[in-house]
């Protein structure tokens, strides 16, 4: 019998000059090290999906309007680049 089939993958490598590289270096200049962290909580998040691909759309839109919903009541204090960076994702989704 054979092995079942695999689904994502147990690891994957992390370039010791990943933040150099340019889409890190750009997510870095622009967000900091939460853009860093978030970056590779995604590569570990769709390491873990089928076919290694999820489809964020609905999930995005949800989560944006959320966090606007902060935003408006003032629960968390963010910068406007932040806010602004969520509404440009939620216009394009």
């Amino acid at each position: 019998m054979g092995r079942l089939p695999k689904i994502g993958v147990d690891y994957f490598t992390h370039d010791v000059h990943a933040a150099i590289g340019p889409t890190l270096f750009t997510v870095q200049n622009s967000y900091g090290n939460d853009g860093y962290a978030l970056w590779f909580k995604l590569l570990e998040f769709m390491g873990t999906q089928k076919e290694l691909y999820a489809d964020f759309s609905v999930k995005v839109n949800r989560l944006i309007d959320e966090i606007e919903d902060l935003f408006e009541q003032n629960e968390i204090d963010c910068s406007d680049d932040w806010k602004s960076y969520f509404r440009q994702a939620k216009e394009n989704a």
